[in-house]
């Protein structure tokens, strides 16, 4: 298993596959997460789409922390 620091690392240099790693370990538990607070599934899945979205377009400026689920 790759470290949280070490998958951070190659998403802000730019490594989709580090990235959809990312996304494939944290999608539906976020998708969970965001619809007990919203109680729409639907618009959960769209705020974790933009999560992801940002995420990805703001990867050059990503803090380099021990914890990704943090």
């Amino acid at each position: 298993m790759i470290s949280d620091f070490l998958l951070l690392s190659r998403i802000k240099n730019g490594d989709v596959k580090a990235f959809k790693s990312v996304f494939n370990e944290y999608y539906i538990a976020l998708c969970l997460y965001s619809t007990c607070i919203v109680g729409d599934s639907v618009e959960a899945e769209e705020i974790v789409q933009e999560l992801f979205y940002v995420f990805w377009k703001k990867k050059s400026k990503l803090p380099i922390l021990n914890s990704i689920k943090g």
